[in-house]
């Protein structure tokens, strides 16, 4: 078992990095997105780790084809739906 106490600065250090990568790769490349996507972006890179090389390309080409994006989402289908969603500018929701 590990504390609750543990657990949460794990996942904080985790969202805290994830979060710095992906505005640095953002402001490096000059990309502007809104804070939904820039949300659903950090939780991509949390499940994921990286970026793809798809959805780098995406990014830089200012793609917002939904299509185009649906193939490269990974995770859970429900978290990946969800994911998905906010990027595509839908509602924050907690999925269990």
């Amino acid at each position: 078992m590990v504390p609750i106490y543990d657990v949460n600065s794990i996942f904080l250090a985790d969202v805290s990095k994830f979060s710095g990568e992906t505005s640095e790769f953002l402001n490096r490349n000059k990309i502007a997105i809104n804070q939904k996507e820039f949300d659903a972006l950090v939780i991509y890179r949390f499940n994921r780790g990286s970026f793809s090389q798809n959805a780098i390309d995406y990014l830089k080409e200012g793609n917002r084809n939904k299509s185009d994006w649906d193939s490269i989402w990974t995770g859970p289908p429900n978290r990946r739906k969800t994911c998905q969603s906010l990027f595509f500018g839908g509602d924050y929701v907690i999925v269990e």
